[in-house]
């Protein structure tokens, strides 16, 4: 199992930031593609019904021109109750629209959410990849290639084995205070092996 580069902070600010800015990349990418055709086929809904809505409408008010002209009262009675029929049907029309309506404004806030999400991924992640990067290679990783460079082979906490050497006895005693000598090294401290 893969884990956690926890042996430098900046090793894992700068692992962190990577995966931060392909995440960004990707699932919120992914959620506002697919948040995208929901809307389009909500619209595509919406001009159907609309568009049956319309012809409703057309029908109320050629109903409406038609009983403003008849004389009979028997006719009027009946285009009265055929345009109240049509106008709720109308109205049973318009609903879904209203709906669908909502729904994609719903569904547009939800595709402007995704891409916000994305962009502050995809910002923060490249930020922490650089603040990463940069403070471990000035911080660690220079040194180490130095004493790469001169031959010293560097322990873990970056120290060379020359510099450890070349501390004073004073230090050489505080160092050894802190972590208990192994039975190779004696009394020259934990770093240091007994050539």
């Amino acid at each position: 199992m893969i884990s956690a580069p926890t042996d430098s902070l900046y090793k894992f600010l700068a692992i962190a930031g990577v995966v931060m800015v392909l995440w960004g990349a990707a699932f919120p990418w992914n959620k506002a593609y697919e948040a995208r055709l929901e809307g389009a086929v909500l619209r595509a809904d919406i001009r159907v019904v609309g568009e049956k809505a319309v012809q409703l409408k057309g029908q109320n008010d050629e109903l409406s021109r038609q009983l403003e002209a008849a004389n009979d009262e028997s006719l009027k009675q009946a285009l009265r109750a055929k345009k109240r029929d049509l106008y709720i049907q109308l109205i049973e029309a318009q609903h879904p629209v209203n709906i669908g309506l909502e729904k994609v404004k719903v569904v547009d806030e939800a595709n402007q959410m995704y891409m916000r999400i994305g962009w502050i991924s995809v910002t923060g992640g490249a930020a922490l990849t650089l603040i990463g990067f940069v403070a471990w290679y000035f911080r660690i990783q220079q040194y180490v290639d130095r004493d790469v460079k001169a031959g010293r082979k560097p322990d873990s906490s970056g120290q060379s084995e020359r510099e450890d050497q070349e501390r004073t006895p004073a230090s050489r005693v505080a160092g050894e205070s802190s972590a208990t000598p192994t039975p190779n090294s004696g009394s020259r401290g934990p770093n240091v092996d007994a050539n």
